[in-house]
């Protein structure tokens, strides 16, 4: 047997086992975006005694020099150290302070009951704890530690059926349940998209996958602690899903935006489901799109989701390319999409998604086509196409679903956009790159975590339970898979104009 040291664990395992398979068998989180696929160069970790790798190519020399490897490339033939690269957490998402009564502390609110609001995106969990006096106690923010088991919802399927779904459910279990233990809450709403409420509970997401892509539940459940996390008294309430791929934080988000007494509103949820709903003259339509992690910073060489030290806004002047972080490490959504915007209005980029080869911003390493932003950051031809996926899904989406509703692009009233990062986009960038419809982008507002603000209003209101069931009823999914203009507007939606 090999012995492995790590984070003051010692794990043994066969001579020959892959370490990414070993280290989140036992616990160890480790971000690895493509699910162990040896496509996103996050699995980074450090390795005593170094030894040779497939990885070297990868990695910098000054990373591979200094014993950086990627554990989904390693095969454990020795007693070995190992350190997890560490990368700083995901920034704490704000709330509109309406909703909440002031600031408080556990000691002050120590004979209060306390609640929680909770959404489990793909990317990152947000947790809420408030008293019952809706005096806000503490906000949460971790990354999802499922994934170790790919960035979007398609590899922990994948994951779940390969017979991963009983460690899929733990790692999100424990790590919830551990701050509801901390804080002591007794009530708490979860809002999320449907895979995530089926891990959570620890549900097969397997009919999700499979057309016709029925959940096994999608209406609301109220479930004991116990139930979920195999101890506890308190109570957690799971809003309701609309269809397997449009969840309850689309739910929780027509709550916060009273989106259905808003006539002729869009509103878009930015994740890795491209999930968008539409208020057409008092009727509501719904639907989703494998828009994939893109605009979250998954599957891009130097993506990272928003942190201080990764780059939000990209411009281009006199081709010389600016940035906002001076030391930045990578590039979040913002300024992926910054980016993007700005190479195509520079004809780096040019109709088809092609980078421009003879531009002085393009560089040739490797075999592959780049534009650095500074030494280490840089975007590839394969990033441009992950964008240019992403932002033909949700752009097929919308012209699908206002076709259905038989309104037009200059009809439209105002734009929501949903997701964490959506208080630091430019919504003229969006535009550019035909995210949104010509001419939305004056009409888009930033919306923020609607999925928290949702719960936290059910929390306040419990009537407003009621009303999320009715939304589920009441909403007119489009699917569209069933929609015959649907590849077409995606294939067209796929062009920079």
């Amino acid at each position: 047997m090999i012995e492995i040291k790590c984070q003051n664990k010692i794990i043994k395992c066969e001579s020959g086992a892959n370490l990414l398979s070993v280290l989140r068998e036992n616990g160890i989180h480790i971000q690895a975006d493509c699910g162990g696929a040896k496509k996103c160069k996050k699995c980074k970790v450090i390795i005593e005694p170094q030894s040779p790798s497939a990885c070297e190519n990868l990695l910098s020399s000054e990373e591979f020099q200094s014993g950086v490897r990627l554990a989904c490339f390693e095969k454990v033939t020795e007693n070995i150290e190992v350190s997890i690269v560490e990368i700083e957490k995901a920034d704490i998402l704000s709330l509109d302070e309406k909703y909440l009564s002031g600031q408080t502390t556990m000691e002050e609110s120590k004979d209060l009951k306390k609640i929680a609001c909770i959404d489990i995106g793909t990317t990152t969990v947000t947790m809420m704890i408030c008293d019952e006096k809706f005096r806000h106690i503490k906000t949460v923010n971790f990354l999802n530690p499922q994934r170790v088991y790919g960035a979007d919802v398609v590899s922990r399927i994948k994951a779940s059926d390969e017979g991963h779904l009983e460690h899929l459910s733990t790692l999100i279990q424990e790590k919830i349940y551990e701050q509801l233990k901390k804080y002591q809450v007794e009530l708490a709403v979860v809002s999320a998209n449907n895979v995530m409420l089926h891990l959570l509970t620890g549900t097969s997401p397997h009919s999700i996958g499979v057309s016709p892509f029925e959940p096994e539940f999608k209406d609301l459940k109220k479930l004991k602690f116990g139930e979920v996390f195999g101890e506890g008294n308190g109570e957690i309430i799971l809003l309701p899903s609309i269809s397997g791929y449009v969840g309850g934080d689309i739910i929780a988000g027509m709550l916060a935006t009273d989106l259905s007494n808003s006539d002729n509103t869009l509103f878009i949820d930015l994740g890795t489901n491209g999930e968008m709903v539409l208020n057409a003259n008092g009727k509501l339509y719904c639907t989703s799109t494998a828009a994939g992690p893109a605009f979250e910073g998954g599957n891009i060489a130097c993506g990272s989701y928003a942190r201080s030290t990764a780059i939000g806004k990209v411009t281009i002047e006199n081709e010389e390319i600016k940035i906002d972080v001076k030391d930045a490490d990578c590039i979040c959504g913002s300024g992926i999409i910054d980016l993007t915007a700005s190479l195509v209005e520079s004809y780096v980029i040019d109709e088809t998604g092609r980078l421009e080869e003879d531009n002085s911003l393009v560089q040739k390493i490797d075999n592959e086509l780049r534009v650095y932003l500074n030494k280490t950051v840089y975007m590839s031809q394969k990033d441009v196409r992950s964008v240019q996926l992403a932002k033909a899904a949700i752009s097929g989406g919308i012209k699908c679903m206002l076709r259905s509703a038989n309104i037009k692009d200059s009809e439209i009233k105002k734009v929501l956009i949903a997701g964490g990062f959506s208080k630091n986009l430019n919504f003229v960038s969006c535009e550019k790159i035909g995210l949104i419809p010509k001419g939305t982008a004056e009409l888009c507002e930033p919306c923020g975590n609607t999925s928290i603000l949702g719960g936290l209003m059910c929390l306040k209101d419990m009537t407003l339970l009621e009303r999320a069931s009715e939304l589920q009823r009441e909403t007119e999914l489009i699917d569209l898979a069933k929609d015959k203009n649907f590849f077409e507007d995606y294939t067209e939606s796929l062009m920079y104009e």
